[in-house]
């Protein structure tokens, strides 16, 4: 796959995935400072966790990235697991494991990782550009 190519496939999904991260975080830290309870959180973002967790599968069955990109992948994959990360706490399979307290914690702290990949991506991208 060429770096042309290869920019094509995975530039719409980062634009992607920082709407996705905004519209998580931002409902996330409304739940936060309780301005929303839990179900509004969950209905409000149930579109994005759910096209995170499409996102996260498009991801991993992209071809290699081309040698002079490699940085650039393993932050792009980084930066997708992490938001996937965000939601996984408020997964209806996932969410009896954890209790409130816990589930909110530990999807901040995955939002202060989520953005920091993609800063960190976004300097990777800078480089091979």
């Amino acid at each position: 796959m060429s770096k042309e190519d290869y920019f094509k496939n995975i530039l719409p999904l980062i634009e992607e995935i920082e709407t996705l991260m905004d519209c998580i975080e931002g409902e996330l830290r409304a739940l936060f400072i309780q301005n929303i309870d839990e179900g509004k959180f969950l209905t409000s973002t149930n579109r994005a966790r759910v096209r995170a967790d499409e996102i996260y599968a498009q991801v991993i069955s992209l071809p290699f990235a081309p040698f002079e990109c490699r940085e650039v992948s393993d932050q792009f994959h980084f930066s997708t697991s992490q938001l996937l990360d965000v939601c996984i706490f408020y997964d209806t399979s996932n969410r009896s494991k954890w209790d409130a307290t816990t589930r909110m914690t530990q999807s901040l702290k995955r939002v202060e990782c989520a953005r920091e990949a993609l800063q960190h991506l976004e300097y990777e991208l800078a480089k091979v550009r």
